[in-house]
């Protein structure tokens, strides 16, 4: 009887113990485990219910996020399934995961737009290119060519596409007419200000690049290819000196680099020179960041393969610009790379209509009326000259940029009085920073034979231009002239 009693007690002494576990609250991981299993029973709802449990009291729970949005596609909610990888993009430091089912999403959506047009998929990538921690998808697309074997394409096609609008938010204007070998798209920081960019070249003619080279960033409020004239400041200048010296010169780094030519490159009737296998590359900095930097080769007289130099140029983005940051050249002739003088640079400030007047030329340490001989003692050896609008003009090796008159076409004196200048320094001023240094001009217009907008200053016979390709812009060239 003893036993039996003790056998009834135990019984019931389980059953109490089970009944109080049964009670207990699941913990978040428990849950989502129950969530998985109820989904593989195709206890669709019940899953439901405890995934998004998981995620409402674990906001960083990446695997809820996934099973989530999983269970969603189940019951063919797919925007509600797409909203939850956003989410989960947002809200934890497990990004990698959401990407690739996010990307398969976002391309459907594209596909199934007008802007898709049946073209092939050459690369595309997702990422938040306007800072609203909701990615878009980039795409690159085109149409094989009859080389489309070695993976040239043409009619290319460069598009921002918003999933959540389904609308194109960027589009490279003239990629359609592209013919090339893309490259694939990379994404990062280029301008730090934490925002992804994306860069996208099409290599046209062998030159990696060619004249498809974008930079999408999203900059004051939208979209723009910051790979243009007006935000890539190159400055970099190469001519053959006097003494058959090749110059490569950089006015914003104030670097002024020689190399001389082989005696067989001298012997050549002709002095003439070109550029290479210019390319422009992504430089890795960190896992999300990169910097610019351009490259190209130097050729000499003998024959296009006939190279003299390397050069490579490394950028920064500053205020909105990427501005050189270093110059490296190597000699591809064997001969040595020769540091010069820094180039002279004209100063525009306000000391300038006090120095003009007088005929001296801020910067450049010559004054107008000087000799040929007198100011090349000054600036170097002669690099260059051409002839316009009726005058001989002549360069020098330390004035990058800048060309000298001393004789008109109806005066054969040996005395300078005009210069043409349209140095890098010059070409970030607006008529703005013009106005602060010198004053309001006496006059200002469109210039009908050059088609661009001038600011007029007279101080006694000198004159004083200033060009644009309009009011706003930034300037193009100056001139002085005495006349």
């Amino acid at each position: 009887m003893y036993k039996k009693v003790r056998y009834i007690l135990l019984g019931i002494g389980l059953l109490a113990l089970l009944l109080s576990g049964c009670g207990r609250e699941l913990t978040t991981q428990e849950k989502l485990d129950k969530a998985k299993e109820y989904a593989s029973e195709q206890k669709v709802d019940k899953a439901l219910k405890l995934a998004n449990e998981v995620v409402v009291e674990d906001a960083t729970n990446a695997d809820g996020y996934v099973v989530l949005s999983e269970l969603y596609k189940l019951q063919q909610q797919p925007e509600k399934a797409e909203q939850v990888l956003e989410l989960g993009l947002e809200s934890t430091n497990a990004g990698n995961i959401f990407l690739a089912p996010l990307k398969d999403a976002y391309l459907k959506k594209f596909e199934a737009s007008r802007w898709h047009g049946g073209k092939e998929l050459v690369d595309s990538v997702i990422a938040d290119v306007d800072g609203d921690k909701k990615p878009e998808i980039i795409i690159l697309q085109g149409n094989p060519t009859s080389l489309g074997e070695n993976g040239e394409y043409e009619n290319i096609d460069l598009f921002v596409f918003n999933p959540r609008t389904k609308t194109i938010v960027y589009e490279r204007g003239d990629s359609d007419i592209m013919t090339g070998l893309p490259s694939k798209l990379i994404v990062g920081d280029f301008t730090g200000d934490g925002i992804a960019d994306v860069k996208a070249a099409v290599g046209l003619g062998g030159s990696a690049g060619g004249s498809f080279d974008t930079l999408i960033s999203y900059q004051q409020g939208q979209l723009v290819n910051l790979f243009n004239q007006e935000t890539v400041l190159f400055d970099i200048a190469t001519t053959v000196a006097s003494g058959d010296r090749l110059l490569i010169s950089s006015d914003l780094l104030e670097q002024y680099l020689y190399i001389d030519l082989t005696a067989e490159q001298k012997a050549q009737e002709s002095r003439s020179i070109g550029w290479k296998s210019f390319v422009r590359v992504a430089v890795r900095t960190s896992d999300d960041t990169y910097a610019l930097k351009e490259s190209f080769t130097v050729f000499g007289p003998l024959h296009y393969s006939d190279f003299i130099a390397e050069v490579e140029v490394n950028y920064a983005f500053k205020s909105g610009k990427f501005v050189p940051m270093q110059l490296n050249v190597n000699s591809m002739n064997g001969q040595a790379v020769i540091k010069g003088e820094k180039p002279k640079m004209l100063v525009l400030d306000e000391e300038f209509p006090k120095q003009i007047i007088k005929g001296n030329i801020p910067g450049l340490n010559v004054s107008l009326g000087m000799k040929k001989t007198e100011v090349s003692s000054i600036l170097g050896k002669q690099t260059g000259n051409f002839y316009y609008e009726g005058g001989d003009f002549y360069q020098f090796e330390q004035a990058t940029d800048i060309a000298f008159c001393f004789s008109a076409a109806i005066e054969s004196e040996d005395s300078l009085f005009s210069l043409l200048i349209y140095q890098d320094h010059l070409q970030n001023l607006t008529f703005k920073d013009v106005v602060k240094a010198m004053g309001e001009p006496e006059s200002q217009g469109v210039d009908e034979m050059l088609g661009e907008y001038y600011y007029d200053y007279h101080y006694g016979d000198t004159g004083v231009y200033f060009y644009a390709s309009n009011e706003s812009s930034n300037l193009s060239s100056m001139t002085i002239l005495r006349k």
